[in-house]
């Protein structure tokens, strides 16, 4: 089973309100690729016992390459990892939402569950790195959910949008 895509998860859980985003120069559609990524940026999303144990260690200072996750540091230094941050700095309350919008709640699937956005995470790595080569190397860990490249998504206006219309 593929992981879904961070922006398919971020606005089926409405969590995407307070992440981090690259800045992107505008591009015309007919330059853009279609499967332009930040250069040097790979999104990676830890399974729970490493994320935490992650967390603790971006919390306690620890450099890209100590966090103690002996699988986690050898790759960062093979990438040239210079940063590791989280990439969603807000983490919606479920037990809250699920108090604010009871008729909503009480649509879910039985068992189902909300995904969460814990543990994602951007490393920043040598703008010369392969990215491509790192998700693979990242996601054949154990450890981790799903590694890729920080995709530049892009939003083309249709014919019949407002502000077409208004003109």
């Amino acid at each position: 089973m593929t992981a879904p895509s961070l922006l398919t998860v971020a606005l089926a859980t409405g969590t995407l309100v307070g992440c981090r985003s690259a800045s992107v120069a505008a591009v015309e559609p007919a330059q853009q690729p279609e499967t332009a990524f930040v250069a040097g940026e790979l999104i990676v999303k830890l399974r729970p016992e490493a994320g935490r144990q992650l967390d603790e260690a971006l919390a306690a200072g620890a450099l890209p390459r100590h966090t103690g996750l002996a699988w986690f540091d050898q790759l960062n230094e093979r990438y040239g990892v210079t940063k590791v941050e989280p990439l969603f700095t807000y983490q919606a309350d479920t037990e809250d939402i699920k108090r604010k919008f009871p008729e909503r709640t009480k649509r879910a699937p039985p068992g189902a569950e909300v995904p969460t956005l814990r543990y994602v995470y951007t490393l920043t790595m040598s703008r010369d790195a392969n990215v491509l080569q790192a998700a693979s190397d990242y996601t054949a860990q154990p450890d981790v959910e799903y590694a890729e490249p920080n995709y530049i998504a892009t939003i083309q206006e249709s014919a019949n949008s407002p502000t077409d219309r208004a003109r």
